[in-house]
This record gives C-alpha cells, structure tokens and sequence, in this order.
C-alpha cells in the first residue's frame, strides 16, 4: 500500500536557488515543480501556489508588452504620446527608453 508524500520543509541545511528571470527560467521552474510533485517532494497545495505566481508573472509581462507597444505605436504622432505617463512596475519605468 502507497503512503501519502509528506510535505518537505526547508531546513538550514538546504540553500534556497534563485530562480532566473527569464521565459526559459520560469519554465524550468515549473517543470522542476511537476517533478517534485510527482516525486513527492512537494504538495499539490504548495504546486498550485507555485503555478498561480507563475501565472501572475506572466500577466505582468504581458501588460508590459502590450504597453511597450501602444508607446511604440504613438512615437511620432505629434502629442498624442504625452498623453501617457510612463507606468512604473516595480524598478523598471516603462516607457522610459530603458530595456
């Protein structure tokens, strides 16, 4: 008969990775969360967390891209582009020129 994984608790032994902020970061994130789950390492509670900030990441990017986009698409079209603030999300203006 199989047990049920018991939830894995960080101790101060294990070191905590950063993961890396990129598109291929967070999808090796999420998988490396599925094989957790699957290996019982992690909970489906814990997973479910785990994919929710994953989808709330990605609704921030897509916010940003989509703004990125209207800037782009009134640059040179005389004031209609002072009309827009640039937002600011988090350390990044957007709409400021910076990467």
């Amino acid at each position: 008969m199989n047990k049920p994984p018991k939830p894995t608790t960080m101790t101060s032994v294990q070191t905590l990775v950063r993961t890396v902020r990129t598109a291929a970061g967070l999808r090796d994130a999420l998988f490396e969360e599925l094989d957790n789950l699957r290996s019982g390492r992690s909970t489906p509670r814990q997973s479910t967390a785990v994919a929710r900030v994953a989808a709330e990441i990605i609704k921030s990017v897509h916010m940003e891209i989509e703004f990125h986009s209207v800037m782009r698409n009134l640059q040179g079209k005389g004031d209609k582009a002072d009309r827009i603030e640039p937002l600011e999300a988090g350390k990044l203006a957007l709409g400021s020129g910076s990467p």
